[in-house]
């Protein structure tokens, strides 16, 4: 589907796709919701995220446990706190979904999606992203934008089976300087290590 079919879209699609590739790094904090439509139940998370190209990541969950998600660009480690649990295992920055690696300016998100415009909400651009090519784990996106800059404020993501995972992001902070050290994982004492290939 050409983008400048849909509804006025292609100018917030670039305005999006220009400041992720211009960024070399960022900050923010979070607020997650995931929805289980089965249950009718919601998990609610927040924390604070950093990026920084290329391929290095990291995700502090503060509330309600503590959990950590930080990539080197080579490993990626999952720790849970409450269970002193490490799981260890292989990172690709160019196998993540395609909802996640926008995030550091890679592909082209009109090359890899159908997008349309939806009505826009609290002053922001929202954008409708169908994946051109089948993802097991997601069938569609939202992204909540930005007009002036391009930043994506709020994403949610439908799975397959009817979950939503709405994010949003607020205290952004644009290039930062992020030490490398942020993102180096040190086991914590005594904690059960289950590596993964």
């Amino acid at each position: 589907m050409a983008i400048a079919a849909i509804g006025g879209a292609e100018g917030v699609v670039e305005k999006v796709q220009g400041f992720y590739e211009k960024t070399r790094s960022f900050s923010a904090t979070f607020r997650q919701v995931y929805t289980y439509k089965v249950y009718k139940r919601k998990q609610i998370s927040s924390g604070r995220v950093y990026f920084k190209k290329p391929g290095l990541m990291r995700w502090d969950y503060l509330k309600p446990t503590k959990k950590e998600f930080v990539a080197d660009g080579k490993t990626l480690w999952i720790y849970q706190a409450d269970e002193n649990q490490v799981t260890e295992q292989e990172f690709r920055a160019d196998r993540l979904s395609s909802s996640v690696s926008f995030l550091w300016g890679k592909g082209k998100l009109a090359e890899e999606f159908d997008i349309k415009a939806g009505e826009p909400l609290g002053g922001l651009d929202v954008l409708e992203l169908v994946p051109k090519k089948s993802e097991s784990h997601f069938k569609k996106l939202y992204f909540h934008v930005d007009r002036e800059t391009g930043r994506v404020m709020k994403t949610i993501v439908f799975d397959p089976v009817g979950n939503t995972n709405e994010m949003t992001f607020s205290r952004i902070e644009e290039n930062p300087a992020l030490k490398p050290s942020l993102f180096t994982f040190r086991i914590p004492k005594n904690a059960n290590v289950i590596r993964n290939p």
